[in-house]
Formats: C-alpha cells, sequence, structure tokens
C-alpha cells in the first residue's frame, strides 16, 4: 500500500471502545508490542487498550501511524505501521547509520517524517541532522543547522510543527510545510505567587518542562514550592501566554520521591489545561491524574515502571 494512501485513511477504530471527546488529544503508553490511550470522556479519566503493533521501539503521533526501526540487523530502515489496520510500509534507508539514534527525536506528522541526529562527536565541523521524507519521496532530505538542540529532548509533535529543546532552553521549531527553523525564547521568569511555608528560602526554578498539547506546545514552569505556571505558545508568532497556575502543596504527602532534588516530573495532558498526569518516580510505577479544575488527584498503578513506557500525546 502506498505511504500516502495510510497515512491519509483515518478511520477511528479503538480496542474494547473509542473516546469522543472535545480536546481531540490524549496521551498514549506504549511497551513492547502493548498499548493503552488515556483520555477524558463524559469528565472522567479513562484508559483504553489499543491493538498490538507488529514494530517495536515505536514513537506515534496519533493513534492511527507509528514510525519504529525494522525488525533485523540493519541501523538505518525505518518503517510505517497504520494502527487501524495493521499494514505497514517500509521507508528508504535512513541517509545515515542510526546506531545512536535516540528514539524520542523522532516522529511522524501529516505527511511528513523527521528524525533528528546529533552532531557527530568525530566530525571537524559539527552540525545538528534533520532527516526528512515527505509522502511519495524516494530518499531522504538533509537539513543541516548549528548544533542546538539539547541532549535527549525528545520530538514534540504539534499541528503543522515539531519542536525540540535547545540547549539554552529555547525552544526550536520546524515547519512541516515550509521546513523552516525558528528558535523562540522561553518566557522571561517572574516572582512566582507562593503559598504560605514555615521556612522563608526564596523560590527558585526547580524546571521547565515542554509538552505537547496537540494543537499547541505548552510549558509547565516548576517552581521548587510545588507551584507549576501553564504557559502557551503561539504557533503564529512564536510568543508566550501565561494561561494560569496551580499548587500541589495539598498533594505533597502522594508524591514524595527517592530522587535528591524531590521534583515531580510531569508526564502529558490528558485534557489541555484541566488534567494533568504526573509522576513521582520514573523508575516506580505509579502515575498521578491532577484535575486543575477540582484541584483533585488519583493515583494509578502502571503493570510497568513508568520508564518502560514511551509516553507522548497522541489524537483519540
Amino acid at each position: 500500500m502506498l505511504l500516502s494512501k495510510i497515512l491519509l485513511r483515518a478511520p477511528r477504530q479503538g480496542g474494547r471502545r473509542a473516546f469522543h471527546t472535545d480536546t481531540g488529544y490524549g496521551l498514549l503508553f506504549k511497551k513492547n508490542r502493548t498499548a493503552f490511550s488515556m483520555g477524558v470522556r463524559d469528565g472522567r479519566v479513562e484508559s483504553t487498550e489499543t491493538r498490538p503493533q507488529p514494530t517495536s521501539g515505536a514513537r506515534t503521533d496519533s493513534s492511527e501511524t507509528c514510525l519504529a526501526f525494522k525488525p533485523g540487523p540493519s541501523p538505518n530502515e525505518v518503517r510505517l505501521t497504520h494502527h487501524p489496520s495493521g499494514e505497514t510500509v517500509d521507508l528508504p534507508p535512513l541517509a545515515r547509520l542510526s546506531k545512536v539514534l535516540q528514539m524520542e527525536s523522532w516522529g511522524a506528522a501529516g505527511h511528513k517524517v523527521v528524525v533528528y541526529f546529533p552532531p557527530d562527536p568525530y566530525a571537524l565541523e559539527r552540525k545538528d541532522e534533520f532527516h526528512v521524507i515527505t509522502v511519495g519521496d524516494e530518499s531522504w532530505r538533509v537539513v543541516l543547522s548549528e548544533p542546538r538542540v539539547s541532549a535527549f529532548a525528545p520530538a514534540l509533535i504539534t499541528e503543522g510543527f515539531v519542536h525540540w529543546s535547545t540547549k539554552d532552553d529555547k525552544v526550536l521549531s520546524m515547519n512541516l510545510e515550509t521546513e523552516a527553523f525558528t528558535e523562540s525564547p522561553g518566557p522571561a521568569p517572574k516572582p512566582a505567587p507562593r503559598p504560605a511555608r514555615d521556612d522563608d528560602s526564596d523560590d527558585v526554578i526547580v524546571k521547565n518542562t515542554y509538552l505537547s498539547t496537540g494543537r499547541y506546545l505548552s510549558l509547565l514552569r516548576q517552581w521548587d514550592n510545588n507551584l507549576f505556571e501553564v504557559w502557551e505558545m503561539s504557533p503564529d508568532t512564536f510568543a508566550w501566554k501565561k494561561t494560569g497556575h496551580f499548587s500541589l502543596v495539598d498533594h505533597e504527602s502522594k508524591f514524595e520521591s527517592t530522587d535528591s532534588d524531590g521534583a515531580i516530573i510531569p508526564i502529558g495532558w490528558v485534557k489541555y489545561l484541566e488534567v494533568l498526569v504526573l509522576c513521582p518516580n520514573m523508575r516506580g510505577k505509579t502515575i498521578l491524574v491532577y484535575n486543575l479544575v477540582t484541584r483533585k488527584m488519583k493515583t494509578i498503578e502502571l503493570a510497568n515502571s513508568v520508564c518502560y513506557y514511551n509516553i507522548h500525546t497522541h489524537k483519540l
């Protein structure tokens, strides 16, 4: 089957049941040949098993299309799988061997597949490499840029763009239609409101986490008092606007971590600006689902450690 037919097909099939939400996006948890999706239905967070896929190490951007290495010894051959039908298409070999390729740094969106390669440490001139293929092409195009992408930065896919965080905590965005890159700074940090605490220590930023909302790119700015700011980036101007903030102080007993910094890890939006999935310890099996509207949190135990799953935004 032609690659274009696989990407253009969009039958809404699922496992035991299909979601119908106004957001259109949720989270996909994938491990080996099993997967389940998490979304909001009738105001409730629900999980749905999806059909096991014939590929491994998969990176997916929707419930229909899956990108993965082909089984076998070759380190530069990948294939696309159409989830509902199970049909596959082998892509032309990558223009570079991918033994060091980070699975989180590539993805399929729309009619294009983009693969990021970090600079060759032995090359005289180090460059970030972005290998791109369009539906129907017989070979990959290579786009070079100055090395900016942060080590282990996942590819974040939104409508029309693929994003990577840079070494200086900016965002590098690739327009999938024009293949042009835009580097944009994050919002300037400002003192955050803080809940009443017994100590007098100053607030400092613990970390910035970029998350795909499906349609847009969002930023969760986490302070050391477990207060989070939520920011959203405009796909037209790449400017950031603050959409709100929330505190997890009242839920600290649920995510006491063994990590040295004790920071909780945002995983992704189940429903943008309303339901967020977090993790207290990637080595554990517990995830936390927090409702920003009701301020309630519930705990979910997974079958395996969180770090074993490939988790990302996908279309429901």
